[in-house]
């Protein structure tokens, strides 16, 4: 909940901007539902600890990915590449199922898969990306919620205030960053955050109770 709120305020300066593609993002949705509830699914059998470890590891290799993106160019022309229905449809499958799974949003994955995959130019990469895990979240958080989860009310306020407010300033703080820059600060923010959680999950035992 606290991913896709955020996403719709981020979203809606990216989309002001002209940085949606909103076709990808349609096929991508479509794609991510029946993984959104295998992921979940998996995900029920998998303790916190081994969760967390993944979410590193996943998050090391998009990170990986983005900073070795050989086509990024500042200023390209072609905002939204060509659509091609079979890369769209199974990278949407993939998000889904790790949008159920780690229970996150996907952007951490959606980024890389658009800029590096389908050559998206930064900035659309980050618009439709956010477009892509407002309707991913929301069918994420419904299929939780269905699977008999709650939340902490207190911390989801808390962290969506915090979060909306970083969403609106990054995105307008964005606009003026090149391309590789982007893609360098995206890969080393990621990076870091992998780190911590991969720490954490060795060293620290993860979350409370697992």
């Amino acid at each position: 909940m606290i991913v896709t709120v955020a996403a719709i305020a981020g979203g809606a300066d990216q989309a002001r901007h002209g940085n949606v593609c909103w076709r990808h993002a349609g096929l991508f949705t479509a794609a991510a539902l029946p993984g959104i509830v295998a992921g979940t699914a998996a995900g029920d059998a998998v303790s916190g600890r081994a969760l967390l470890a993944a979410f590193g590891v996943v998050m090391l290799i998009a990170a990986y990915a983005t900073a070795h993106k050989k086509t990024i160019q500042a200023g390209s022309e072609e905002r939204c590449p060509a659509i091609r229905p079979a890369w769209d449809v199974g990278f949407g499958a993939l998000v889904g199922f790790l949008t159920g799974f780690l229970g996150v949003g996907g952007g951490f994955v959606v980024v890389p898969v658009l800029a590096v995959a389908l050559s998206f130019p930064m900035h659309s990469a980050v618009g439709t990306s956010l477009a892509i895990i407002t309707a991913t979240g929301v069918l994420g958080a419904a299929v939780h919620f269905a699977s008999g989860r709650s939340i902490d009310a207190d911390v989801t306020i808390a962290m969506t205030a915090a979060m909306v407010a970083g969403a609106l300033g990054g995105a307008r703080l964005g606009q003026g960053v090149s391309e590789r820059a982007l893609a360098r600060g995206f890969a080393t923010l990621v990076t870091v955050v992998a780190v911590y959680l991969i720490a954490s999950s060795a060293f620290f035992g993860g979350p409370p109770g697992n």
